[in-house]
């Protein structure tokens, strides 16, 4: 299966905590498979360069870098789902 940034970008959204390995179980648990702890970072990654993601400075031990979305990426979050709303 490959991972898409749009599995990401929705794991984000629905994950119980925005921090790496909390999206990396929301994945799992989405797609019945599990991913690299490297590819998902890659694609969480890209959507920071594509301005849909911000990151902390720094990892946060076991649980990776917490990430939050930017204005651009709420709005895509809610033109995917079709909320008006943030």
């Amino acid at each position: 299966m490959i991972l898409t940034k749009e599995m990401v970008l929705s794991a984000v959204d629905k994950a119980c905590s925005p921090s790496t390995n909390y999206i990396r179980d929301q994945l799992r648990r989405e797609n019945q498979t599990g991913f690299s702890p490297a590819l998902v970072l890659s694609r969480l990654k890209a959507l920071e360069a594509d301005k849909l993601l911000t990151r902390s400075r720094y990892p946060n031990g076991y649980y990776g870098y917490t990430w939050k979305f930017t204005e651009a990426g709420r709005a895509a979050i809610n033109a995917k789902s079709g909320k008006d709303q943030p």
